[in-house]
This record gives C-alpha cells, structure tokens and sequence, in this order.
C-alpha cells in the first residue's frame, strides 16, 4: 500500500510537471490567436479543409486523391473560416448573445438562443444556400437557380446532418469558449463536420448521376 501511495505521490507530480510546462504554452498561443486573427484564421481555415476532405476521401476509398475536390472544400472552409466563424461567431454573436454576466453566471437564455440563430436561420438560410451556390455554380459553372434548386431537393437530408454535429458543438462554444478562441475551436470541430459533408455530398451527387442514368 505504501509503494502503490509512492507511485501515486509519482504520478501526480509528474501531472503537475507537464501542466506547468503546458501552461504557458497554451497562454501564448491564445495570445497569439487574440493579436493575429486574420493570419491564424488563414492558417486555421486552410488546414481544417484540407484534412477534411482527405479524412473523407481516405473513408470513400478513392483509388487516387481527387485535388481539386480537395482544393474546393480548402476554398469553401476559408470562407466559412472568415465570414461565419471570425465575423458572425466570434464578432456578431459574441456582441448580440454574451455567454457571461458581468458577475461570472452563465446567461443560459443567450446561449439558447444563439443556438437557434444559428441552426435555424444561419444554416439553412445562409450556410448551405452559399454552399450550394459555390460548389455547383463557381466550381461545375451551373447557374444559381439551378443550384439552389438542388439545395431545395436535398435540404431535408444534409440540415439534419449539420444540426446532428453542430447544436452539441455549438451549444459548447456559445456557452465556454472566449470570443478570440472561436476561430480555433470551430476549426478543430469544421475539420470532422467537412468530413461528413464531403461524404454526404459526393453521395448525393452519385445518387442524381444514378437517377439521371435510370431516366
């Protein structure tokens, strides 16, 4: 008993060591996020498309690594990296739906409702309208109405992927994570959600290839 309290004793002082050794590391990346927004976004928003996209292209078993597909979704998350998570998440939501009181409680109704906001009018009133448009209409120069048709046809399957992935994630963010650590964190969360929606979107695809092939 006593040499298994020794090796406890060990343990936690080993803990102790690398939590002091990571503690200012992590304070200077935050510091780093704060004072380089645009540049760390940049970063930020490159990777998280990039190894998405290859998550999901390595599941789909592909003979050979499609880059323009590749680059697509790189371009795509830059995007959403800039306009949604920066300006919208980190600027507009952290304003209109403070996560805090100044006491240091939780405003439990702000965050509620900035997760309505977002699964009810940003996603499916912005998010996918502007995915559709870039993919189908800049990418396979299709025409707008054409592609919006298409979000129209398949909206009842891609909203309830998104709101499966994103409300738990959401809801943590809007509720814990700093306005200046948004960026980062919805690229940790957009690297597994463009996984998915490389996924879900090539199946749609093969399965409109499939039905105009049956017609």
């Amino acid at each position: 008993q006593r040499q298994r309290k020794k090796q406890n004793s060990s343990s936690m002082g080993g803990l102790k060591h690398v939590a002091s050794t990571l503690r200012p590391l992590a304070k200077g990346l935050s510091r780093a996020l704060e004072d380089n927004p645009v540049a760390s976004s940049l970063c930020l928003g490159c990777a998280s498309g990039c190894v998405g996209d290859a998550m999901a292209q390595k599941a789909e078993g592909l003979a050979a690594f499609d880059w323009r597909r590749s680059l697509t979704y790189v371009a795509w998350t830059l995007f959403v990296t800039f306009v949604i998570d920066l300006y919208v998440y980190a600027t507009l939501f952290s304003r209109w739906f403070p996560h805090e009181a100044a006491d240091g409680s939780k405003l439990w109704r702000n965050v509620a409702a900035a997760i309505a906001a977002d699964s009810l009018l940003l996603s499916p009133l912005f998010y996918f309208p502007c995915f559709y448009l870039f993919t189908h209409s800049l990418v396979r120069r299709e025409s707008p109405a054409r592609a919006l048709r298409l979000y129209a046809d398949e909206a009842a399957t891609q909203l309830p992927v998104l709101w499966a992935f994103w409300v738990p994630a959401n809801g943590f963010m809007f509720a814990c994570v700093p306005a200046h650590l948004r960026v980062a964190y919805c690229t940790a969360a957009v690297t597994g959600y463009v996984a998915v929606l490389s996924r879900v979107t090539q199946h749609l695809i093969r399965k409109r290839k499939t039905e105009a092939g049956a017609v």
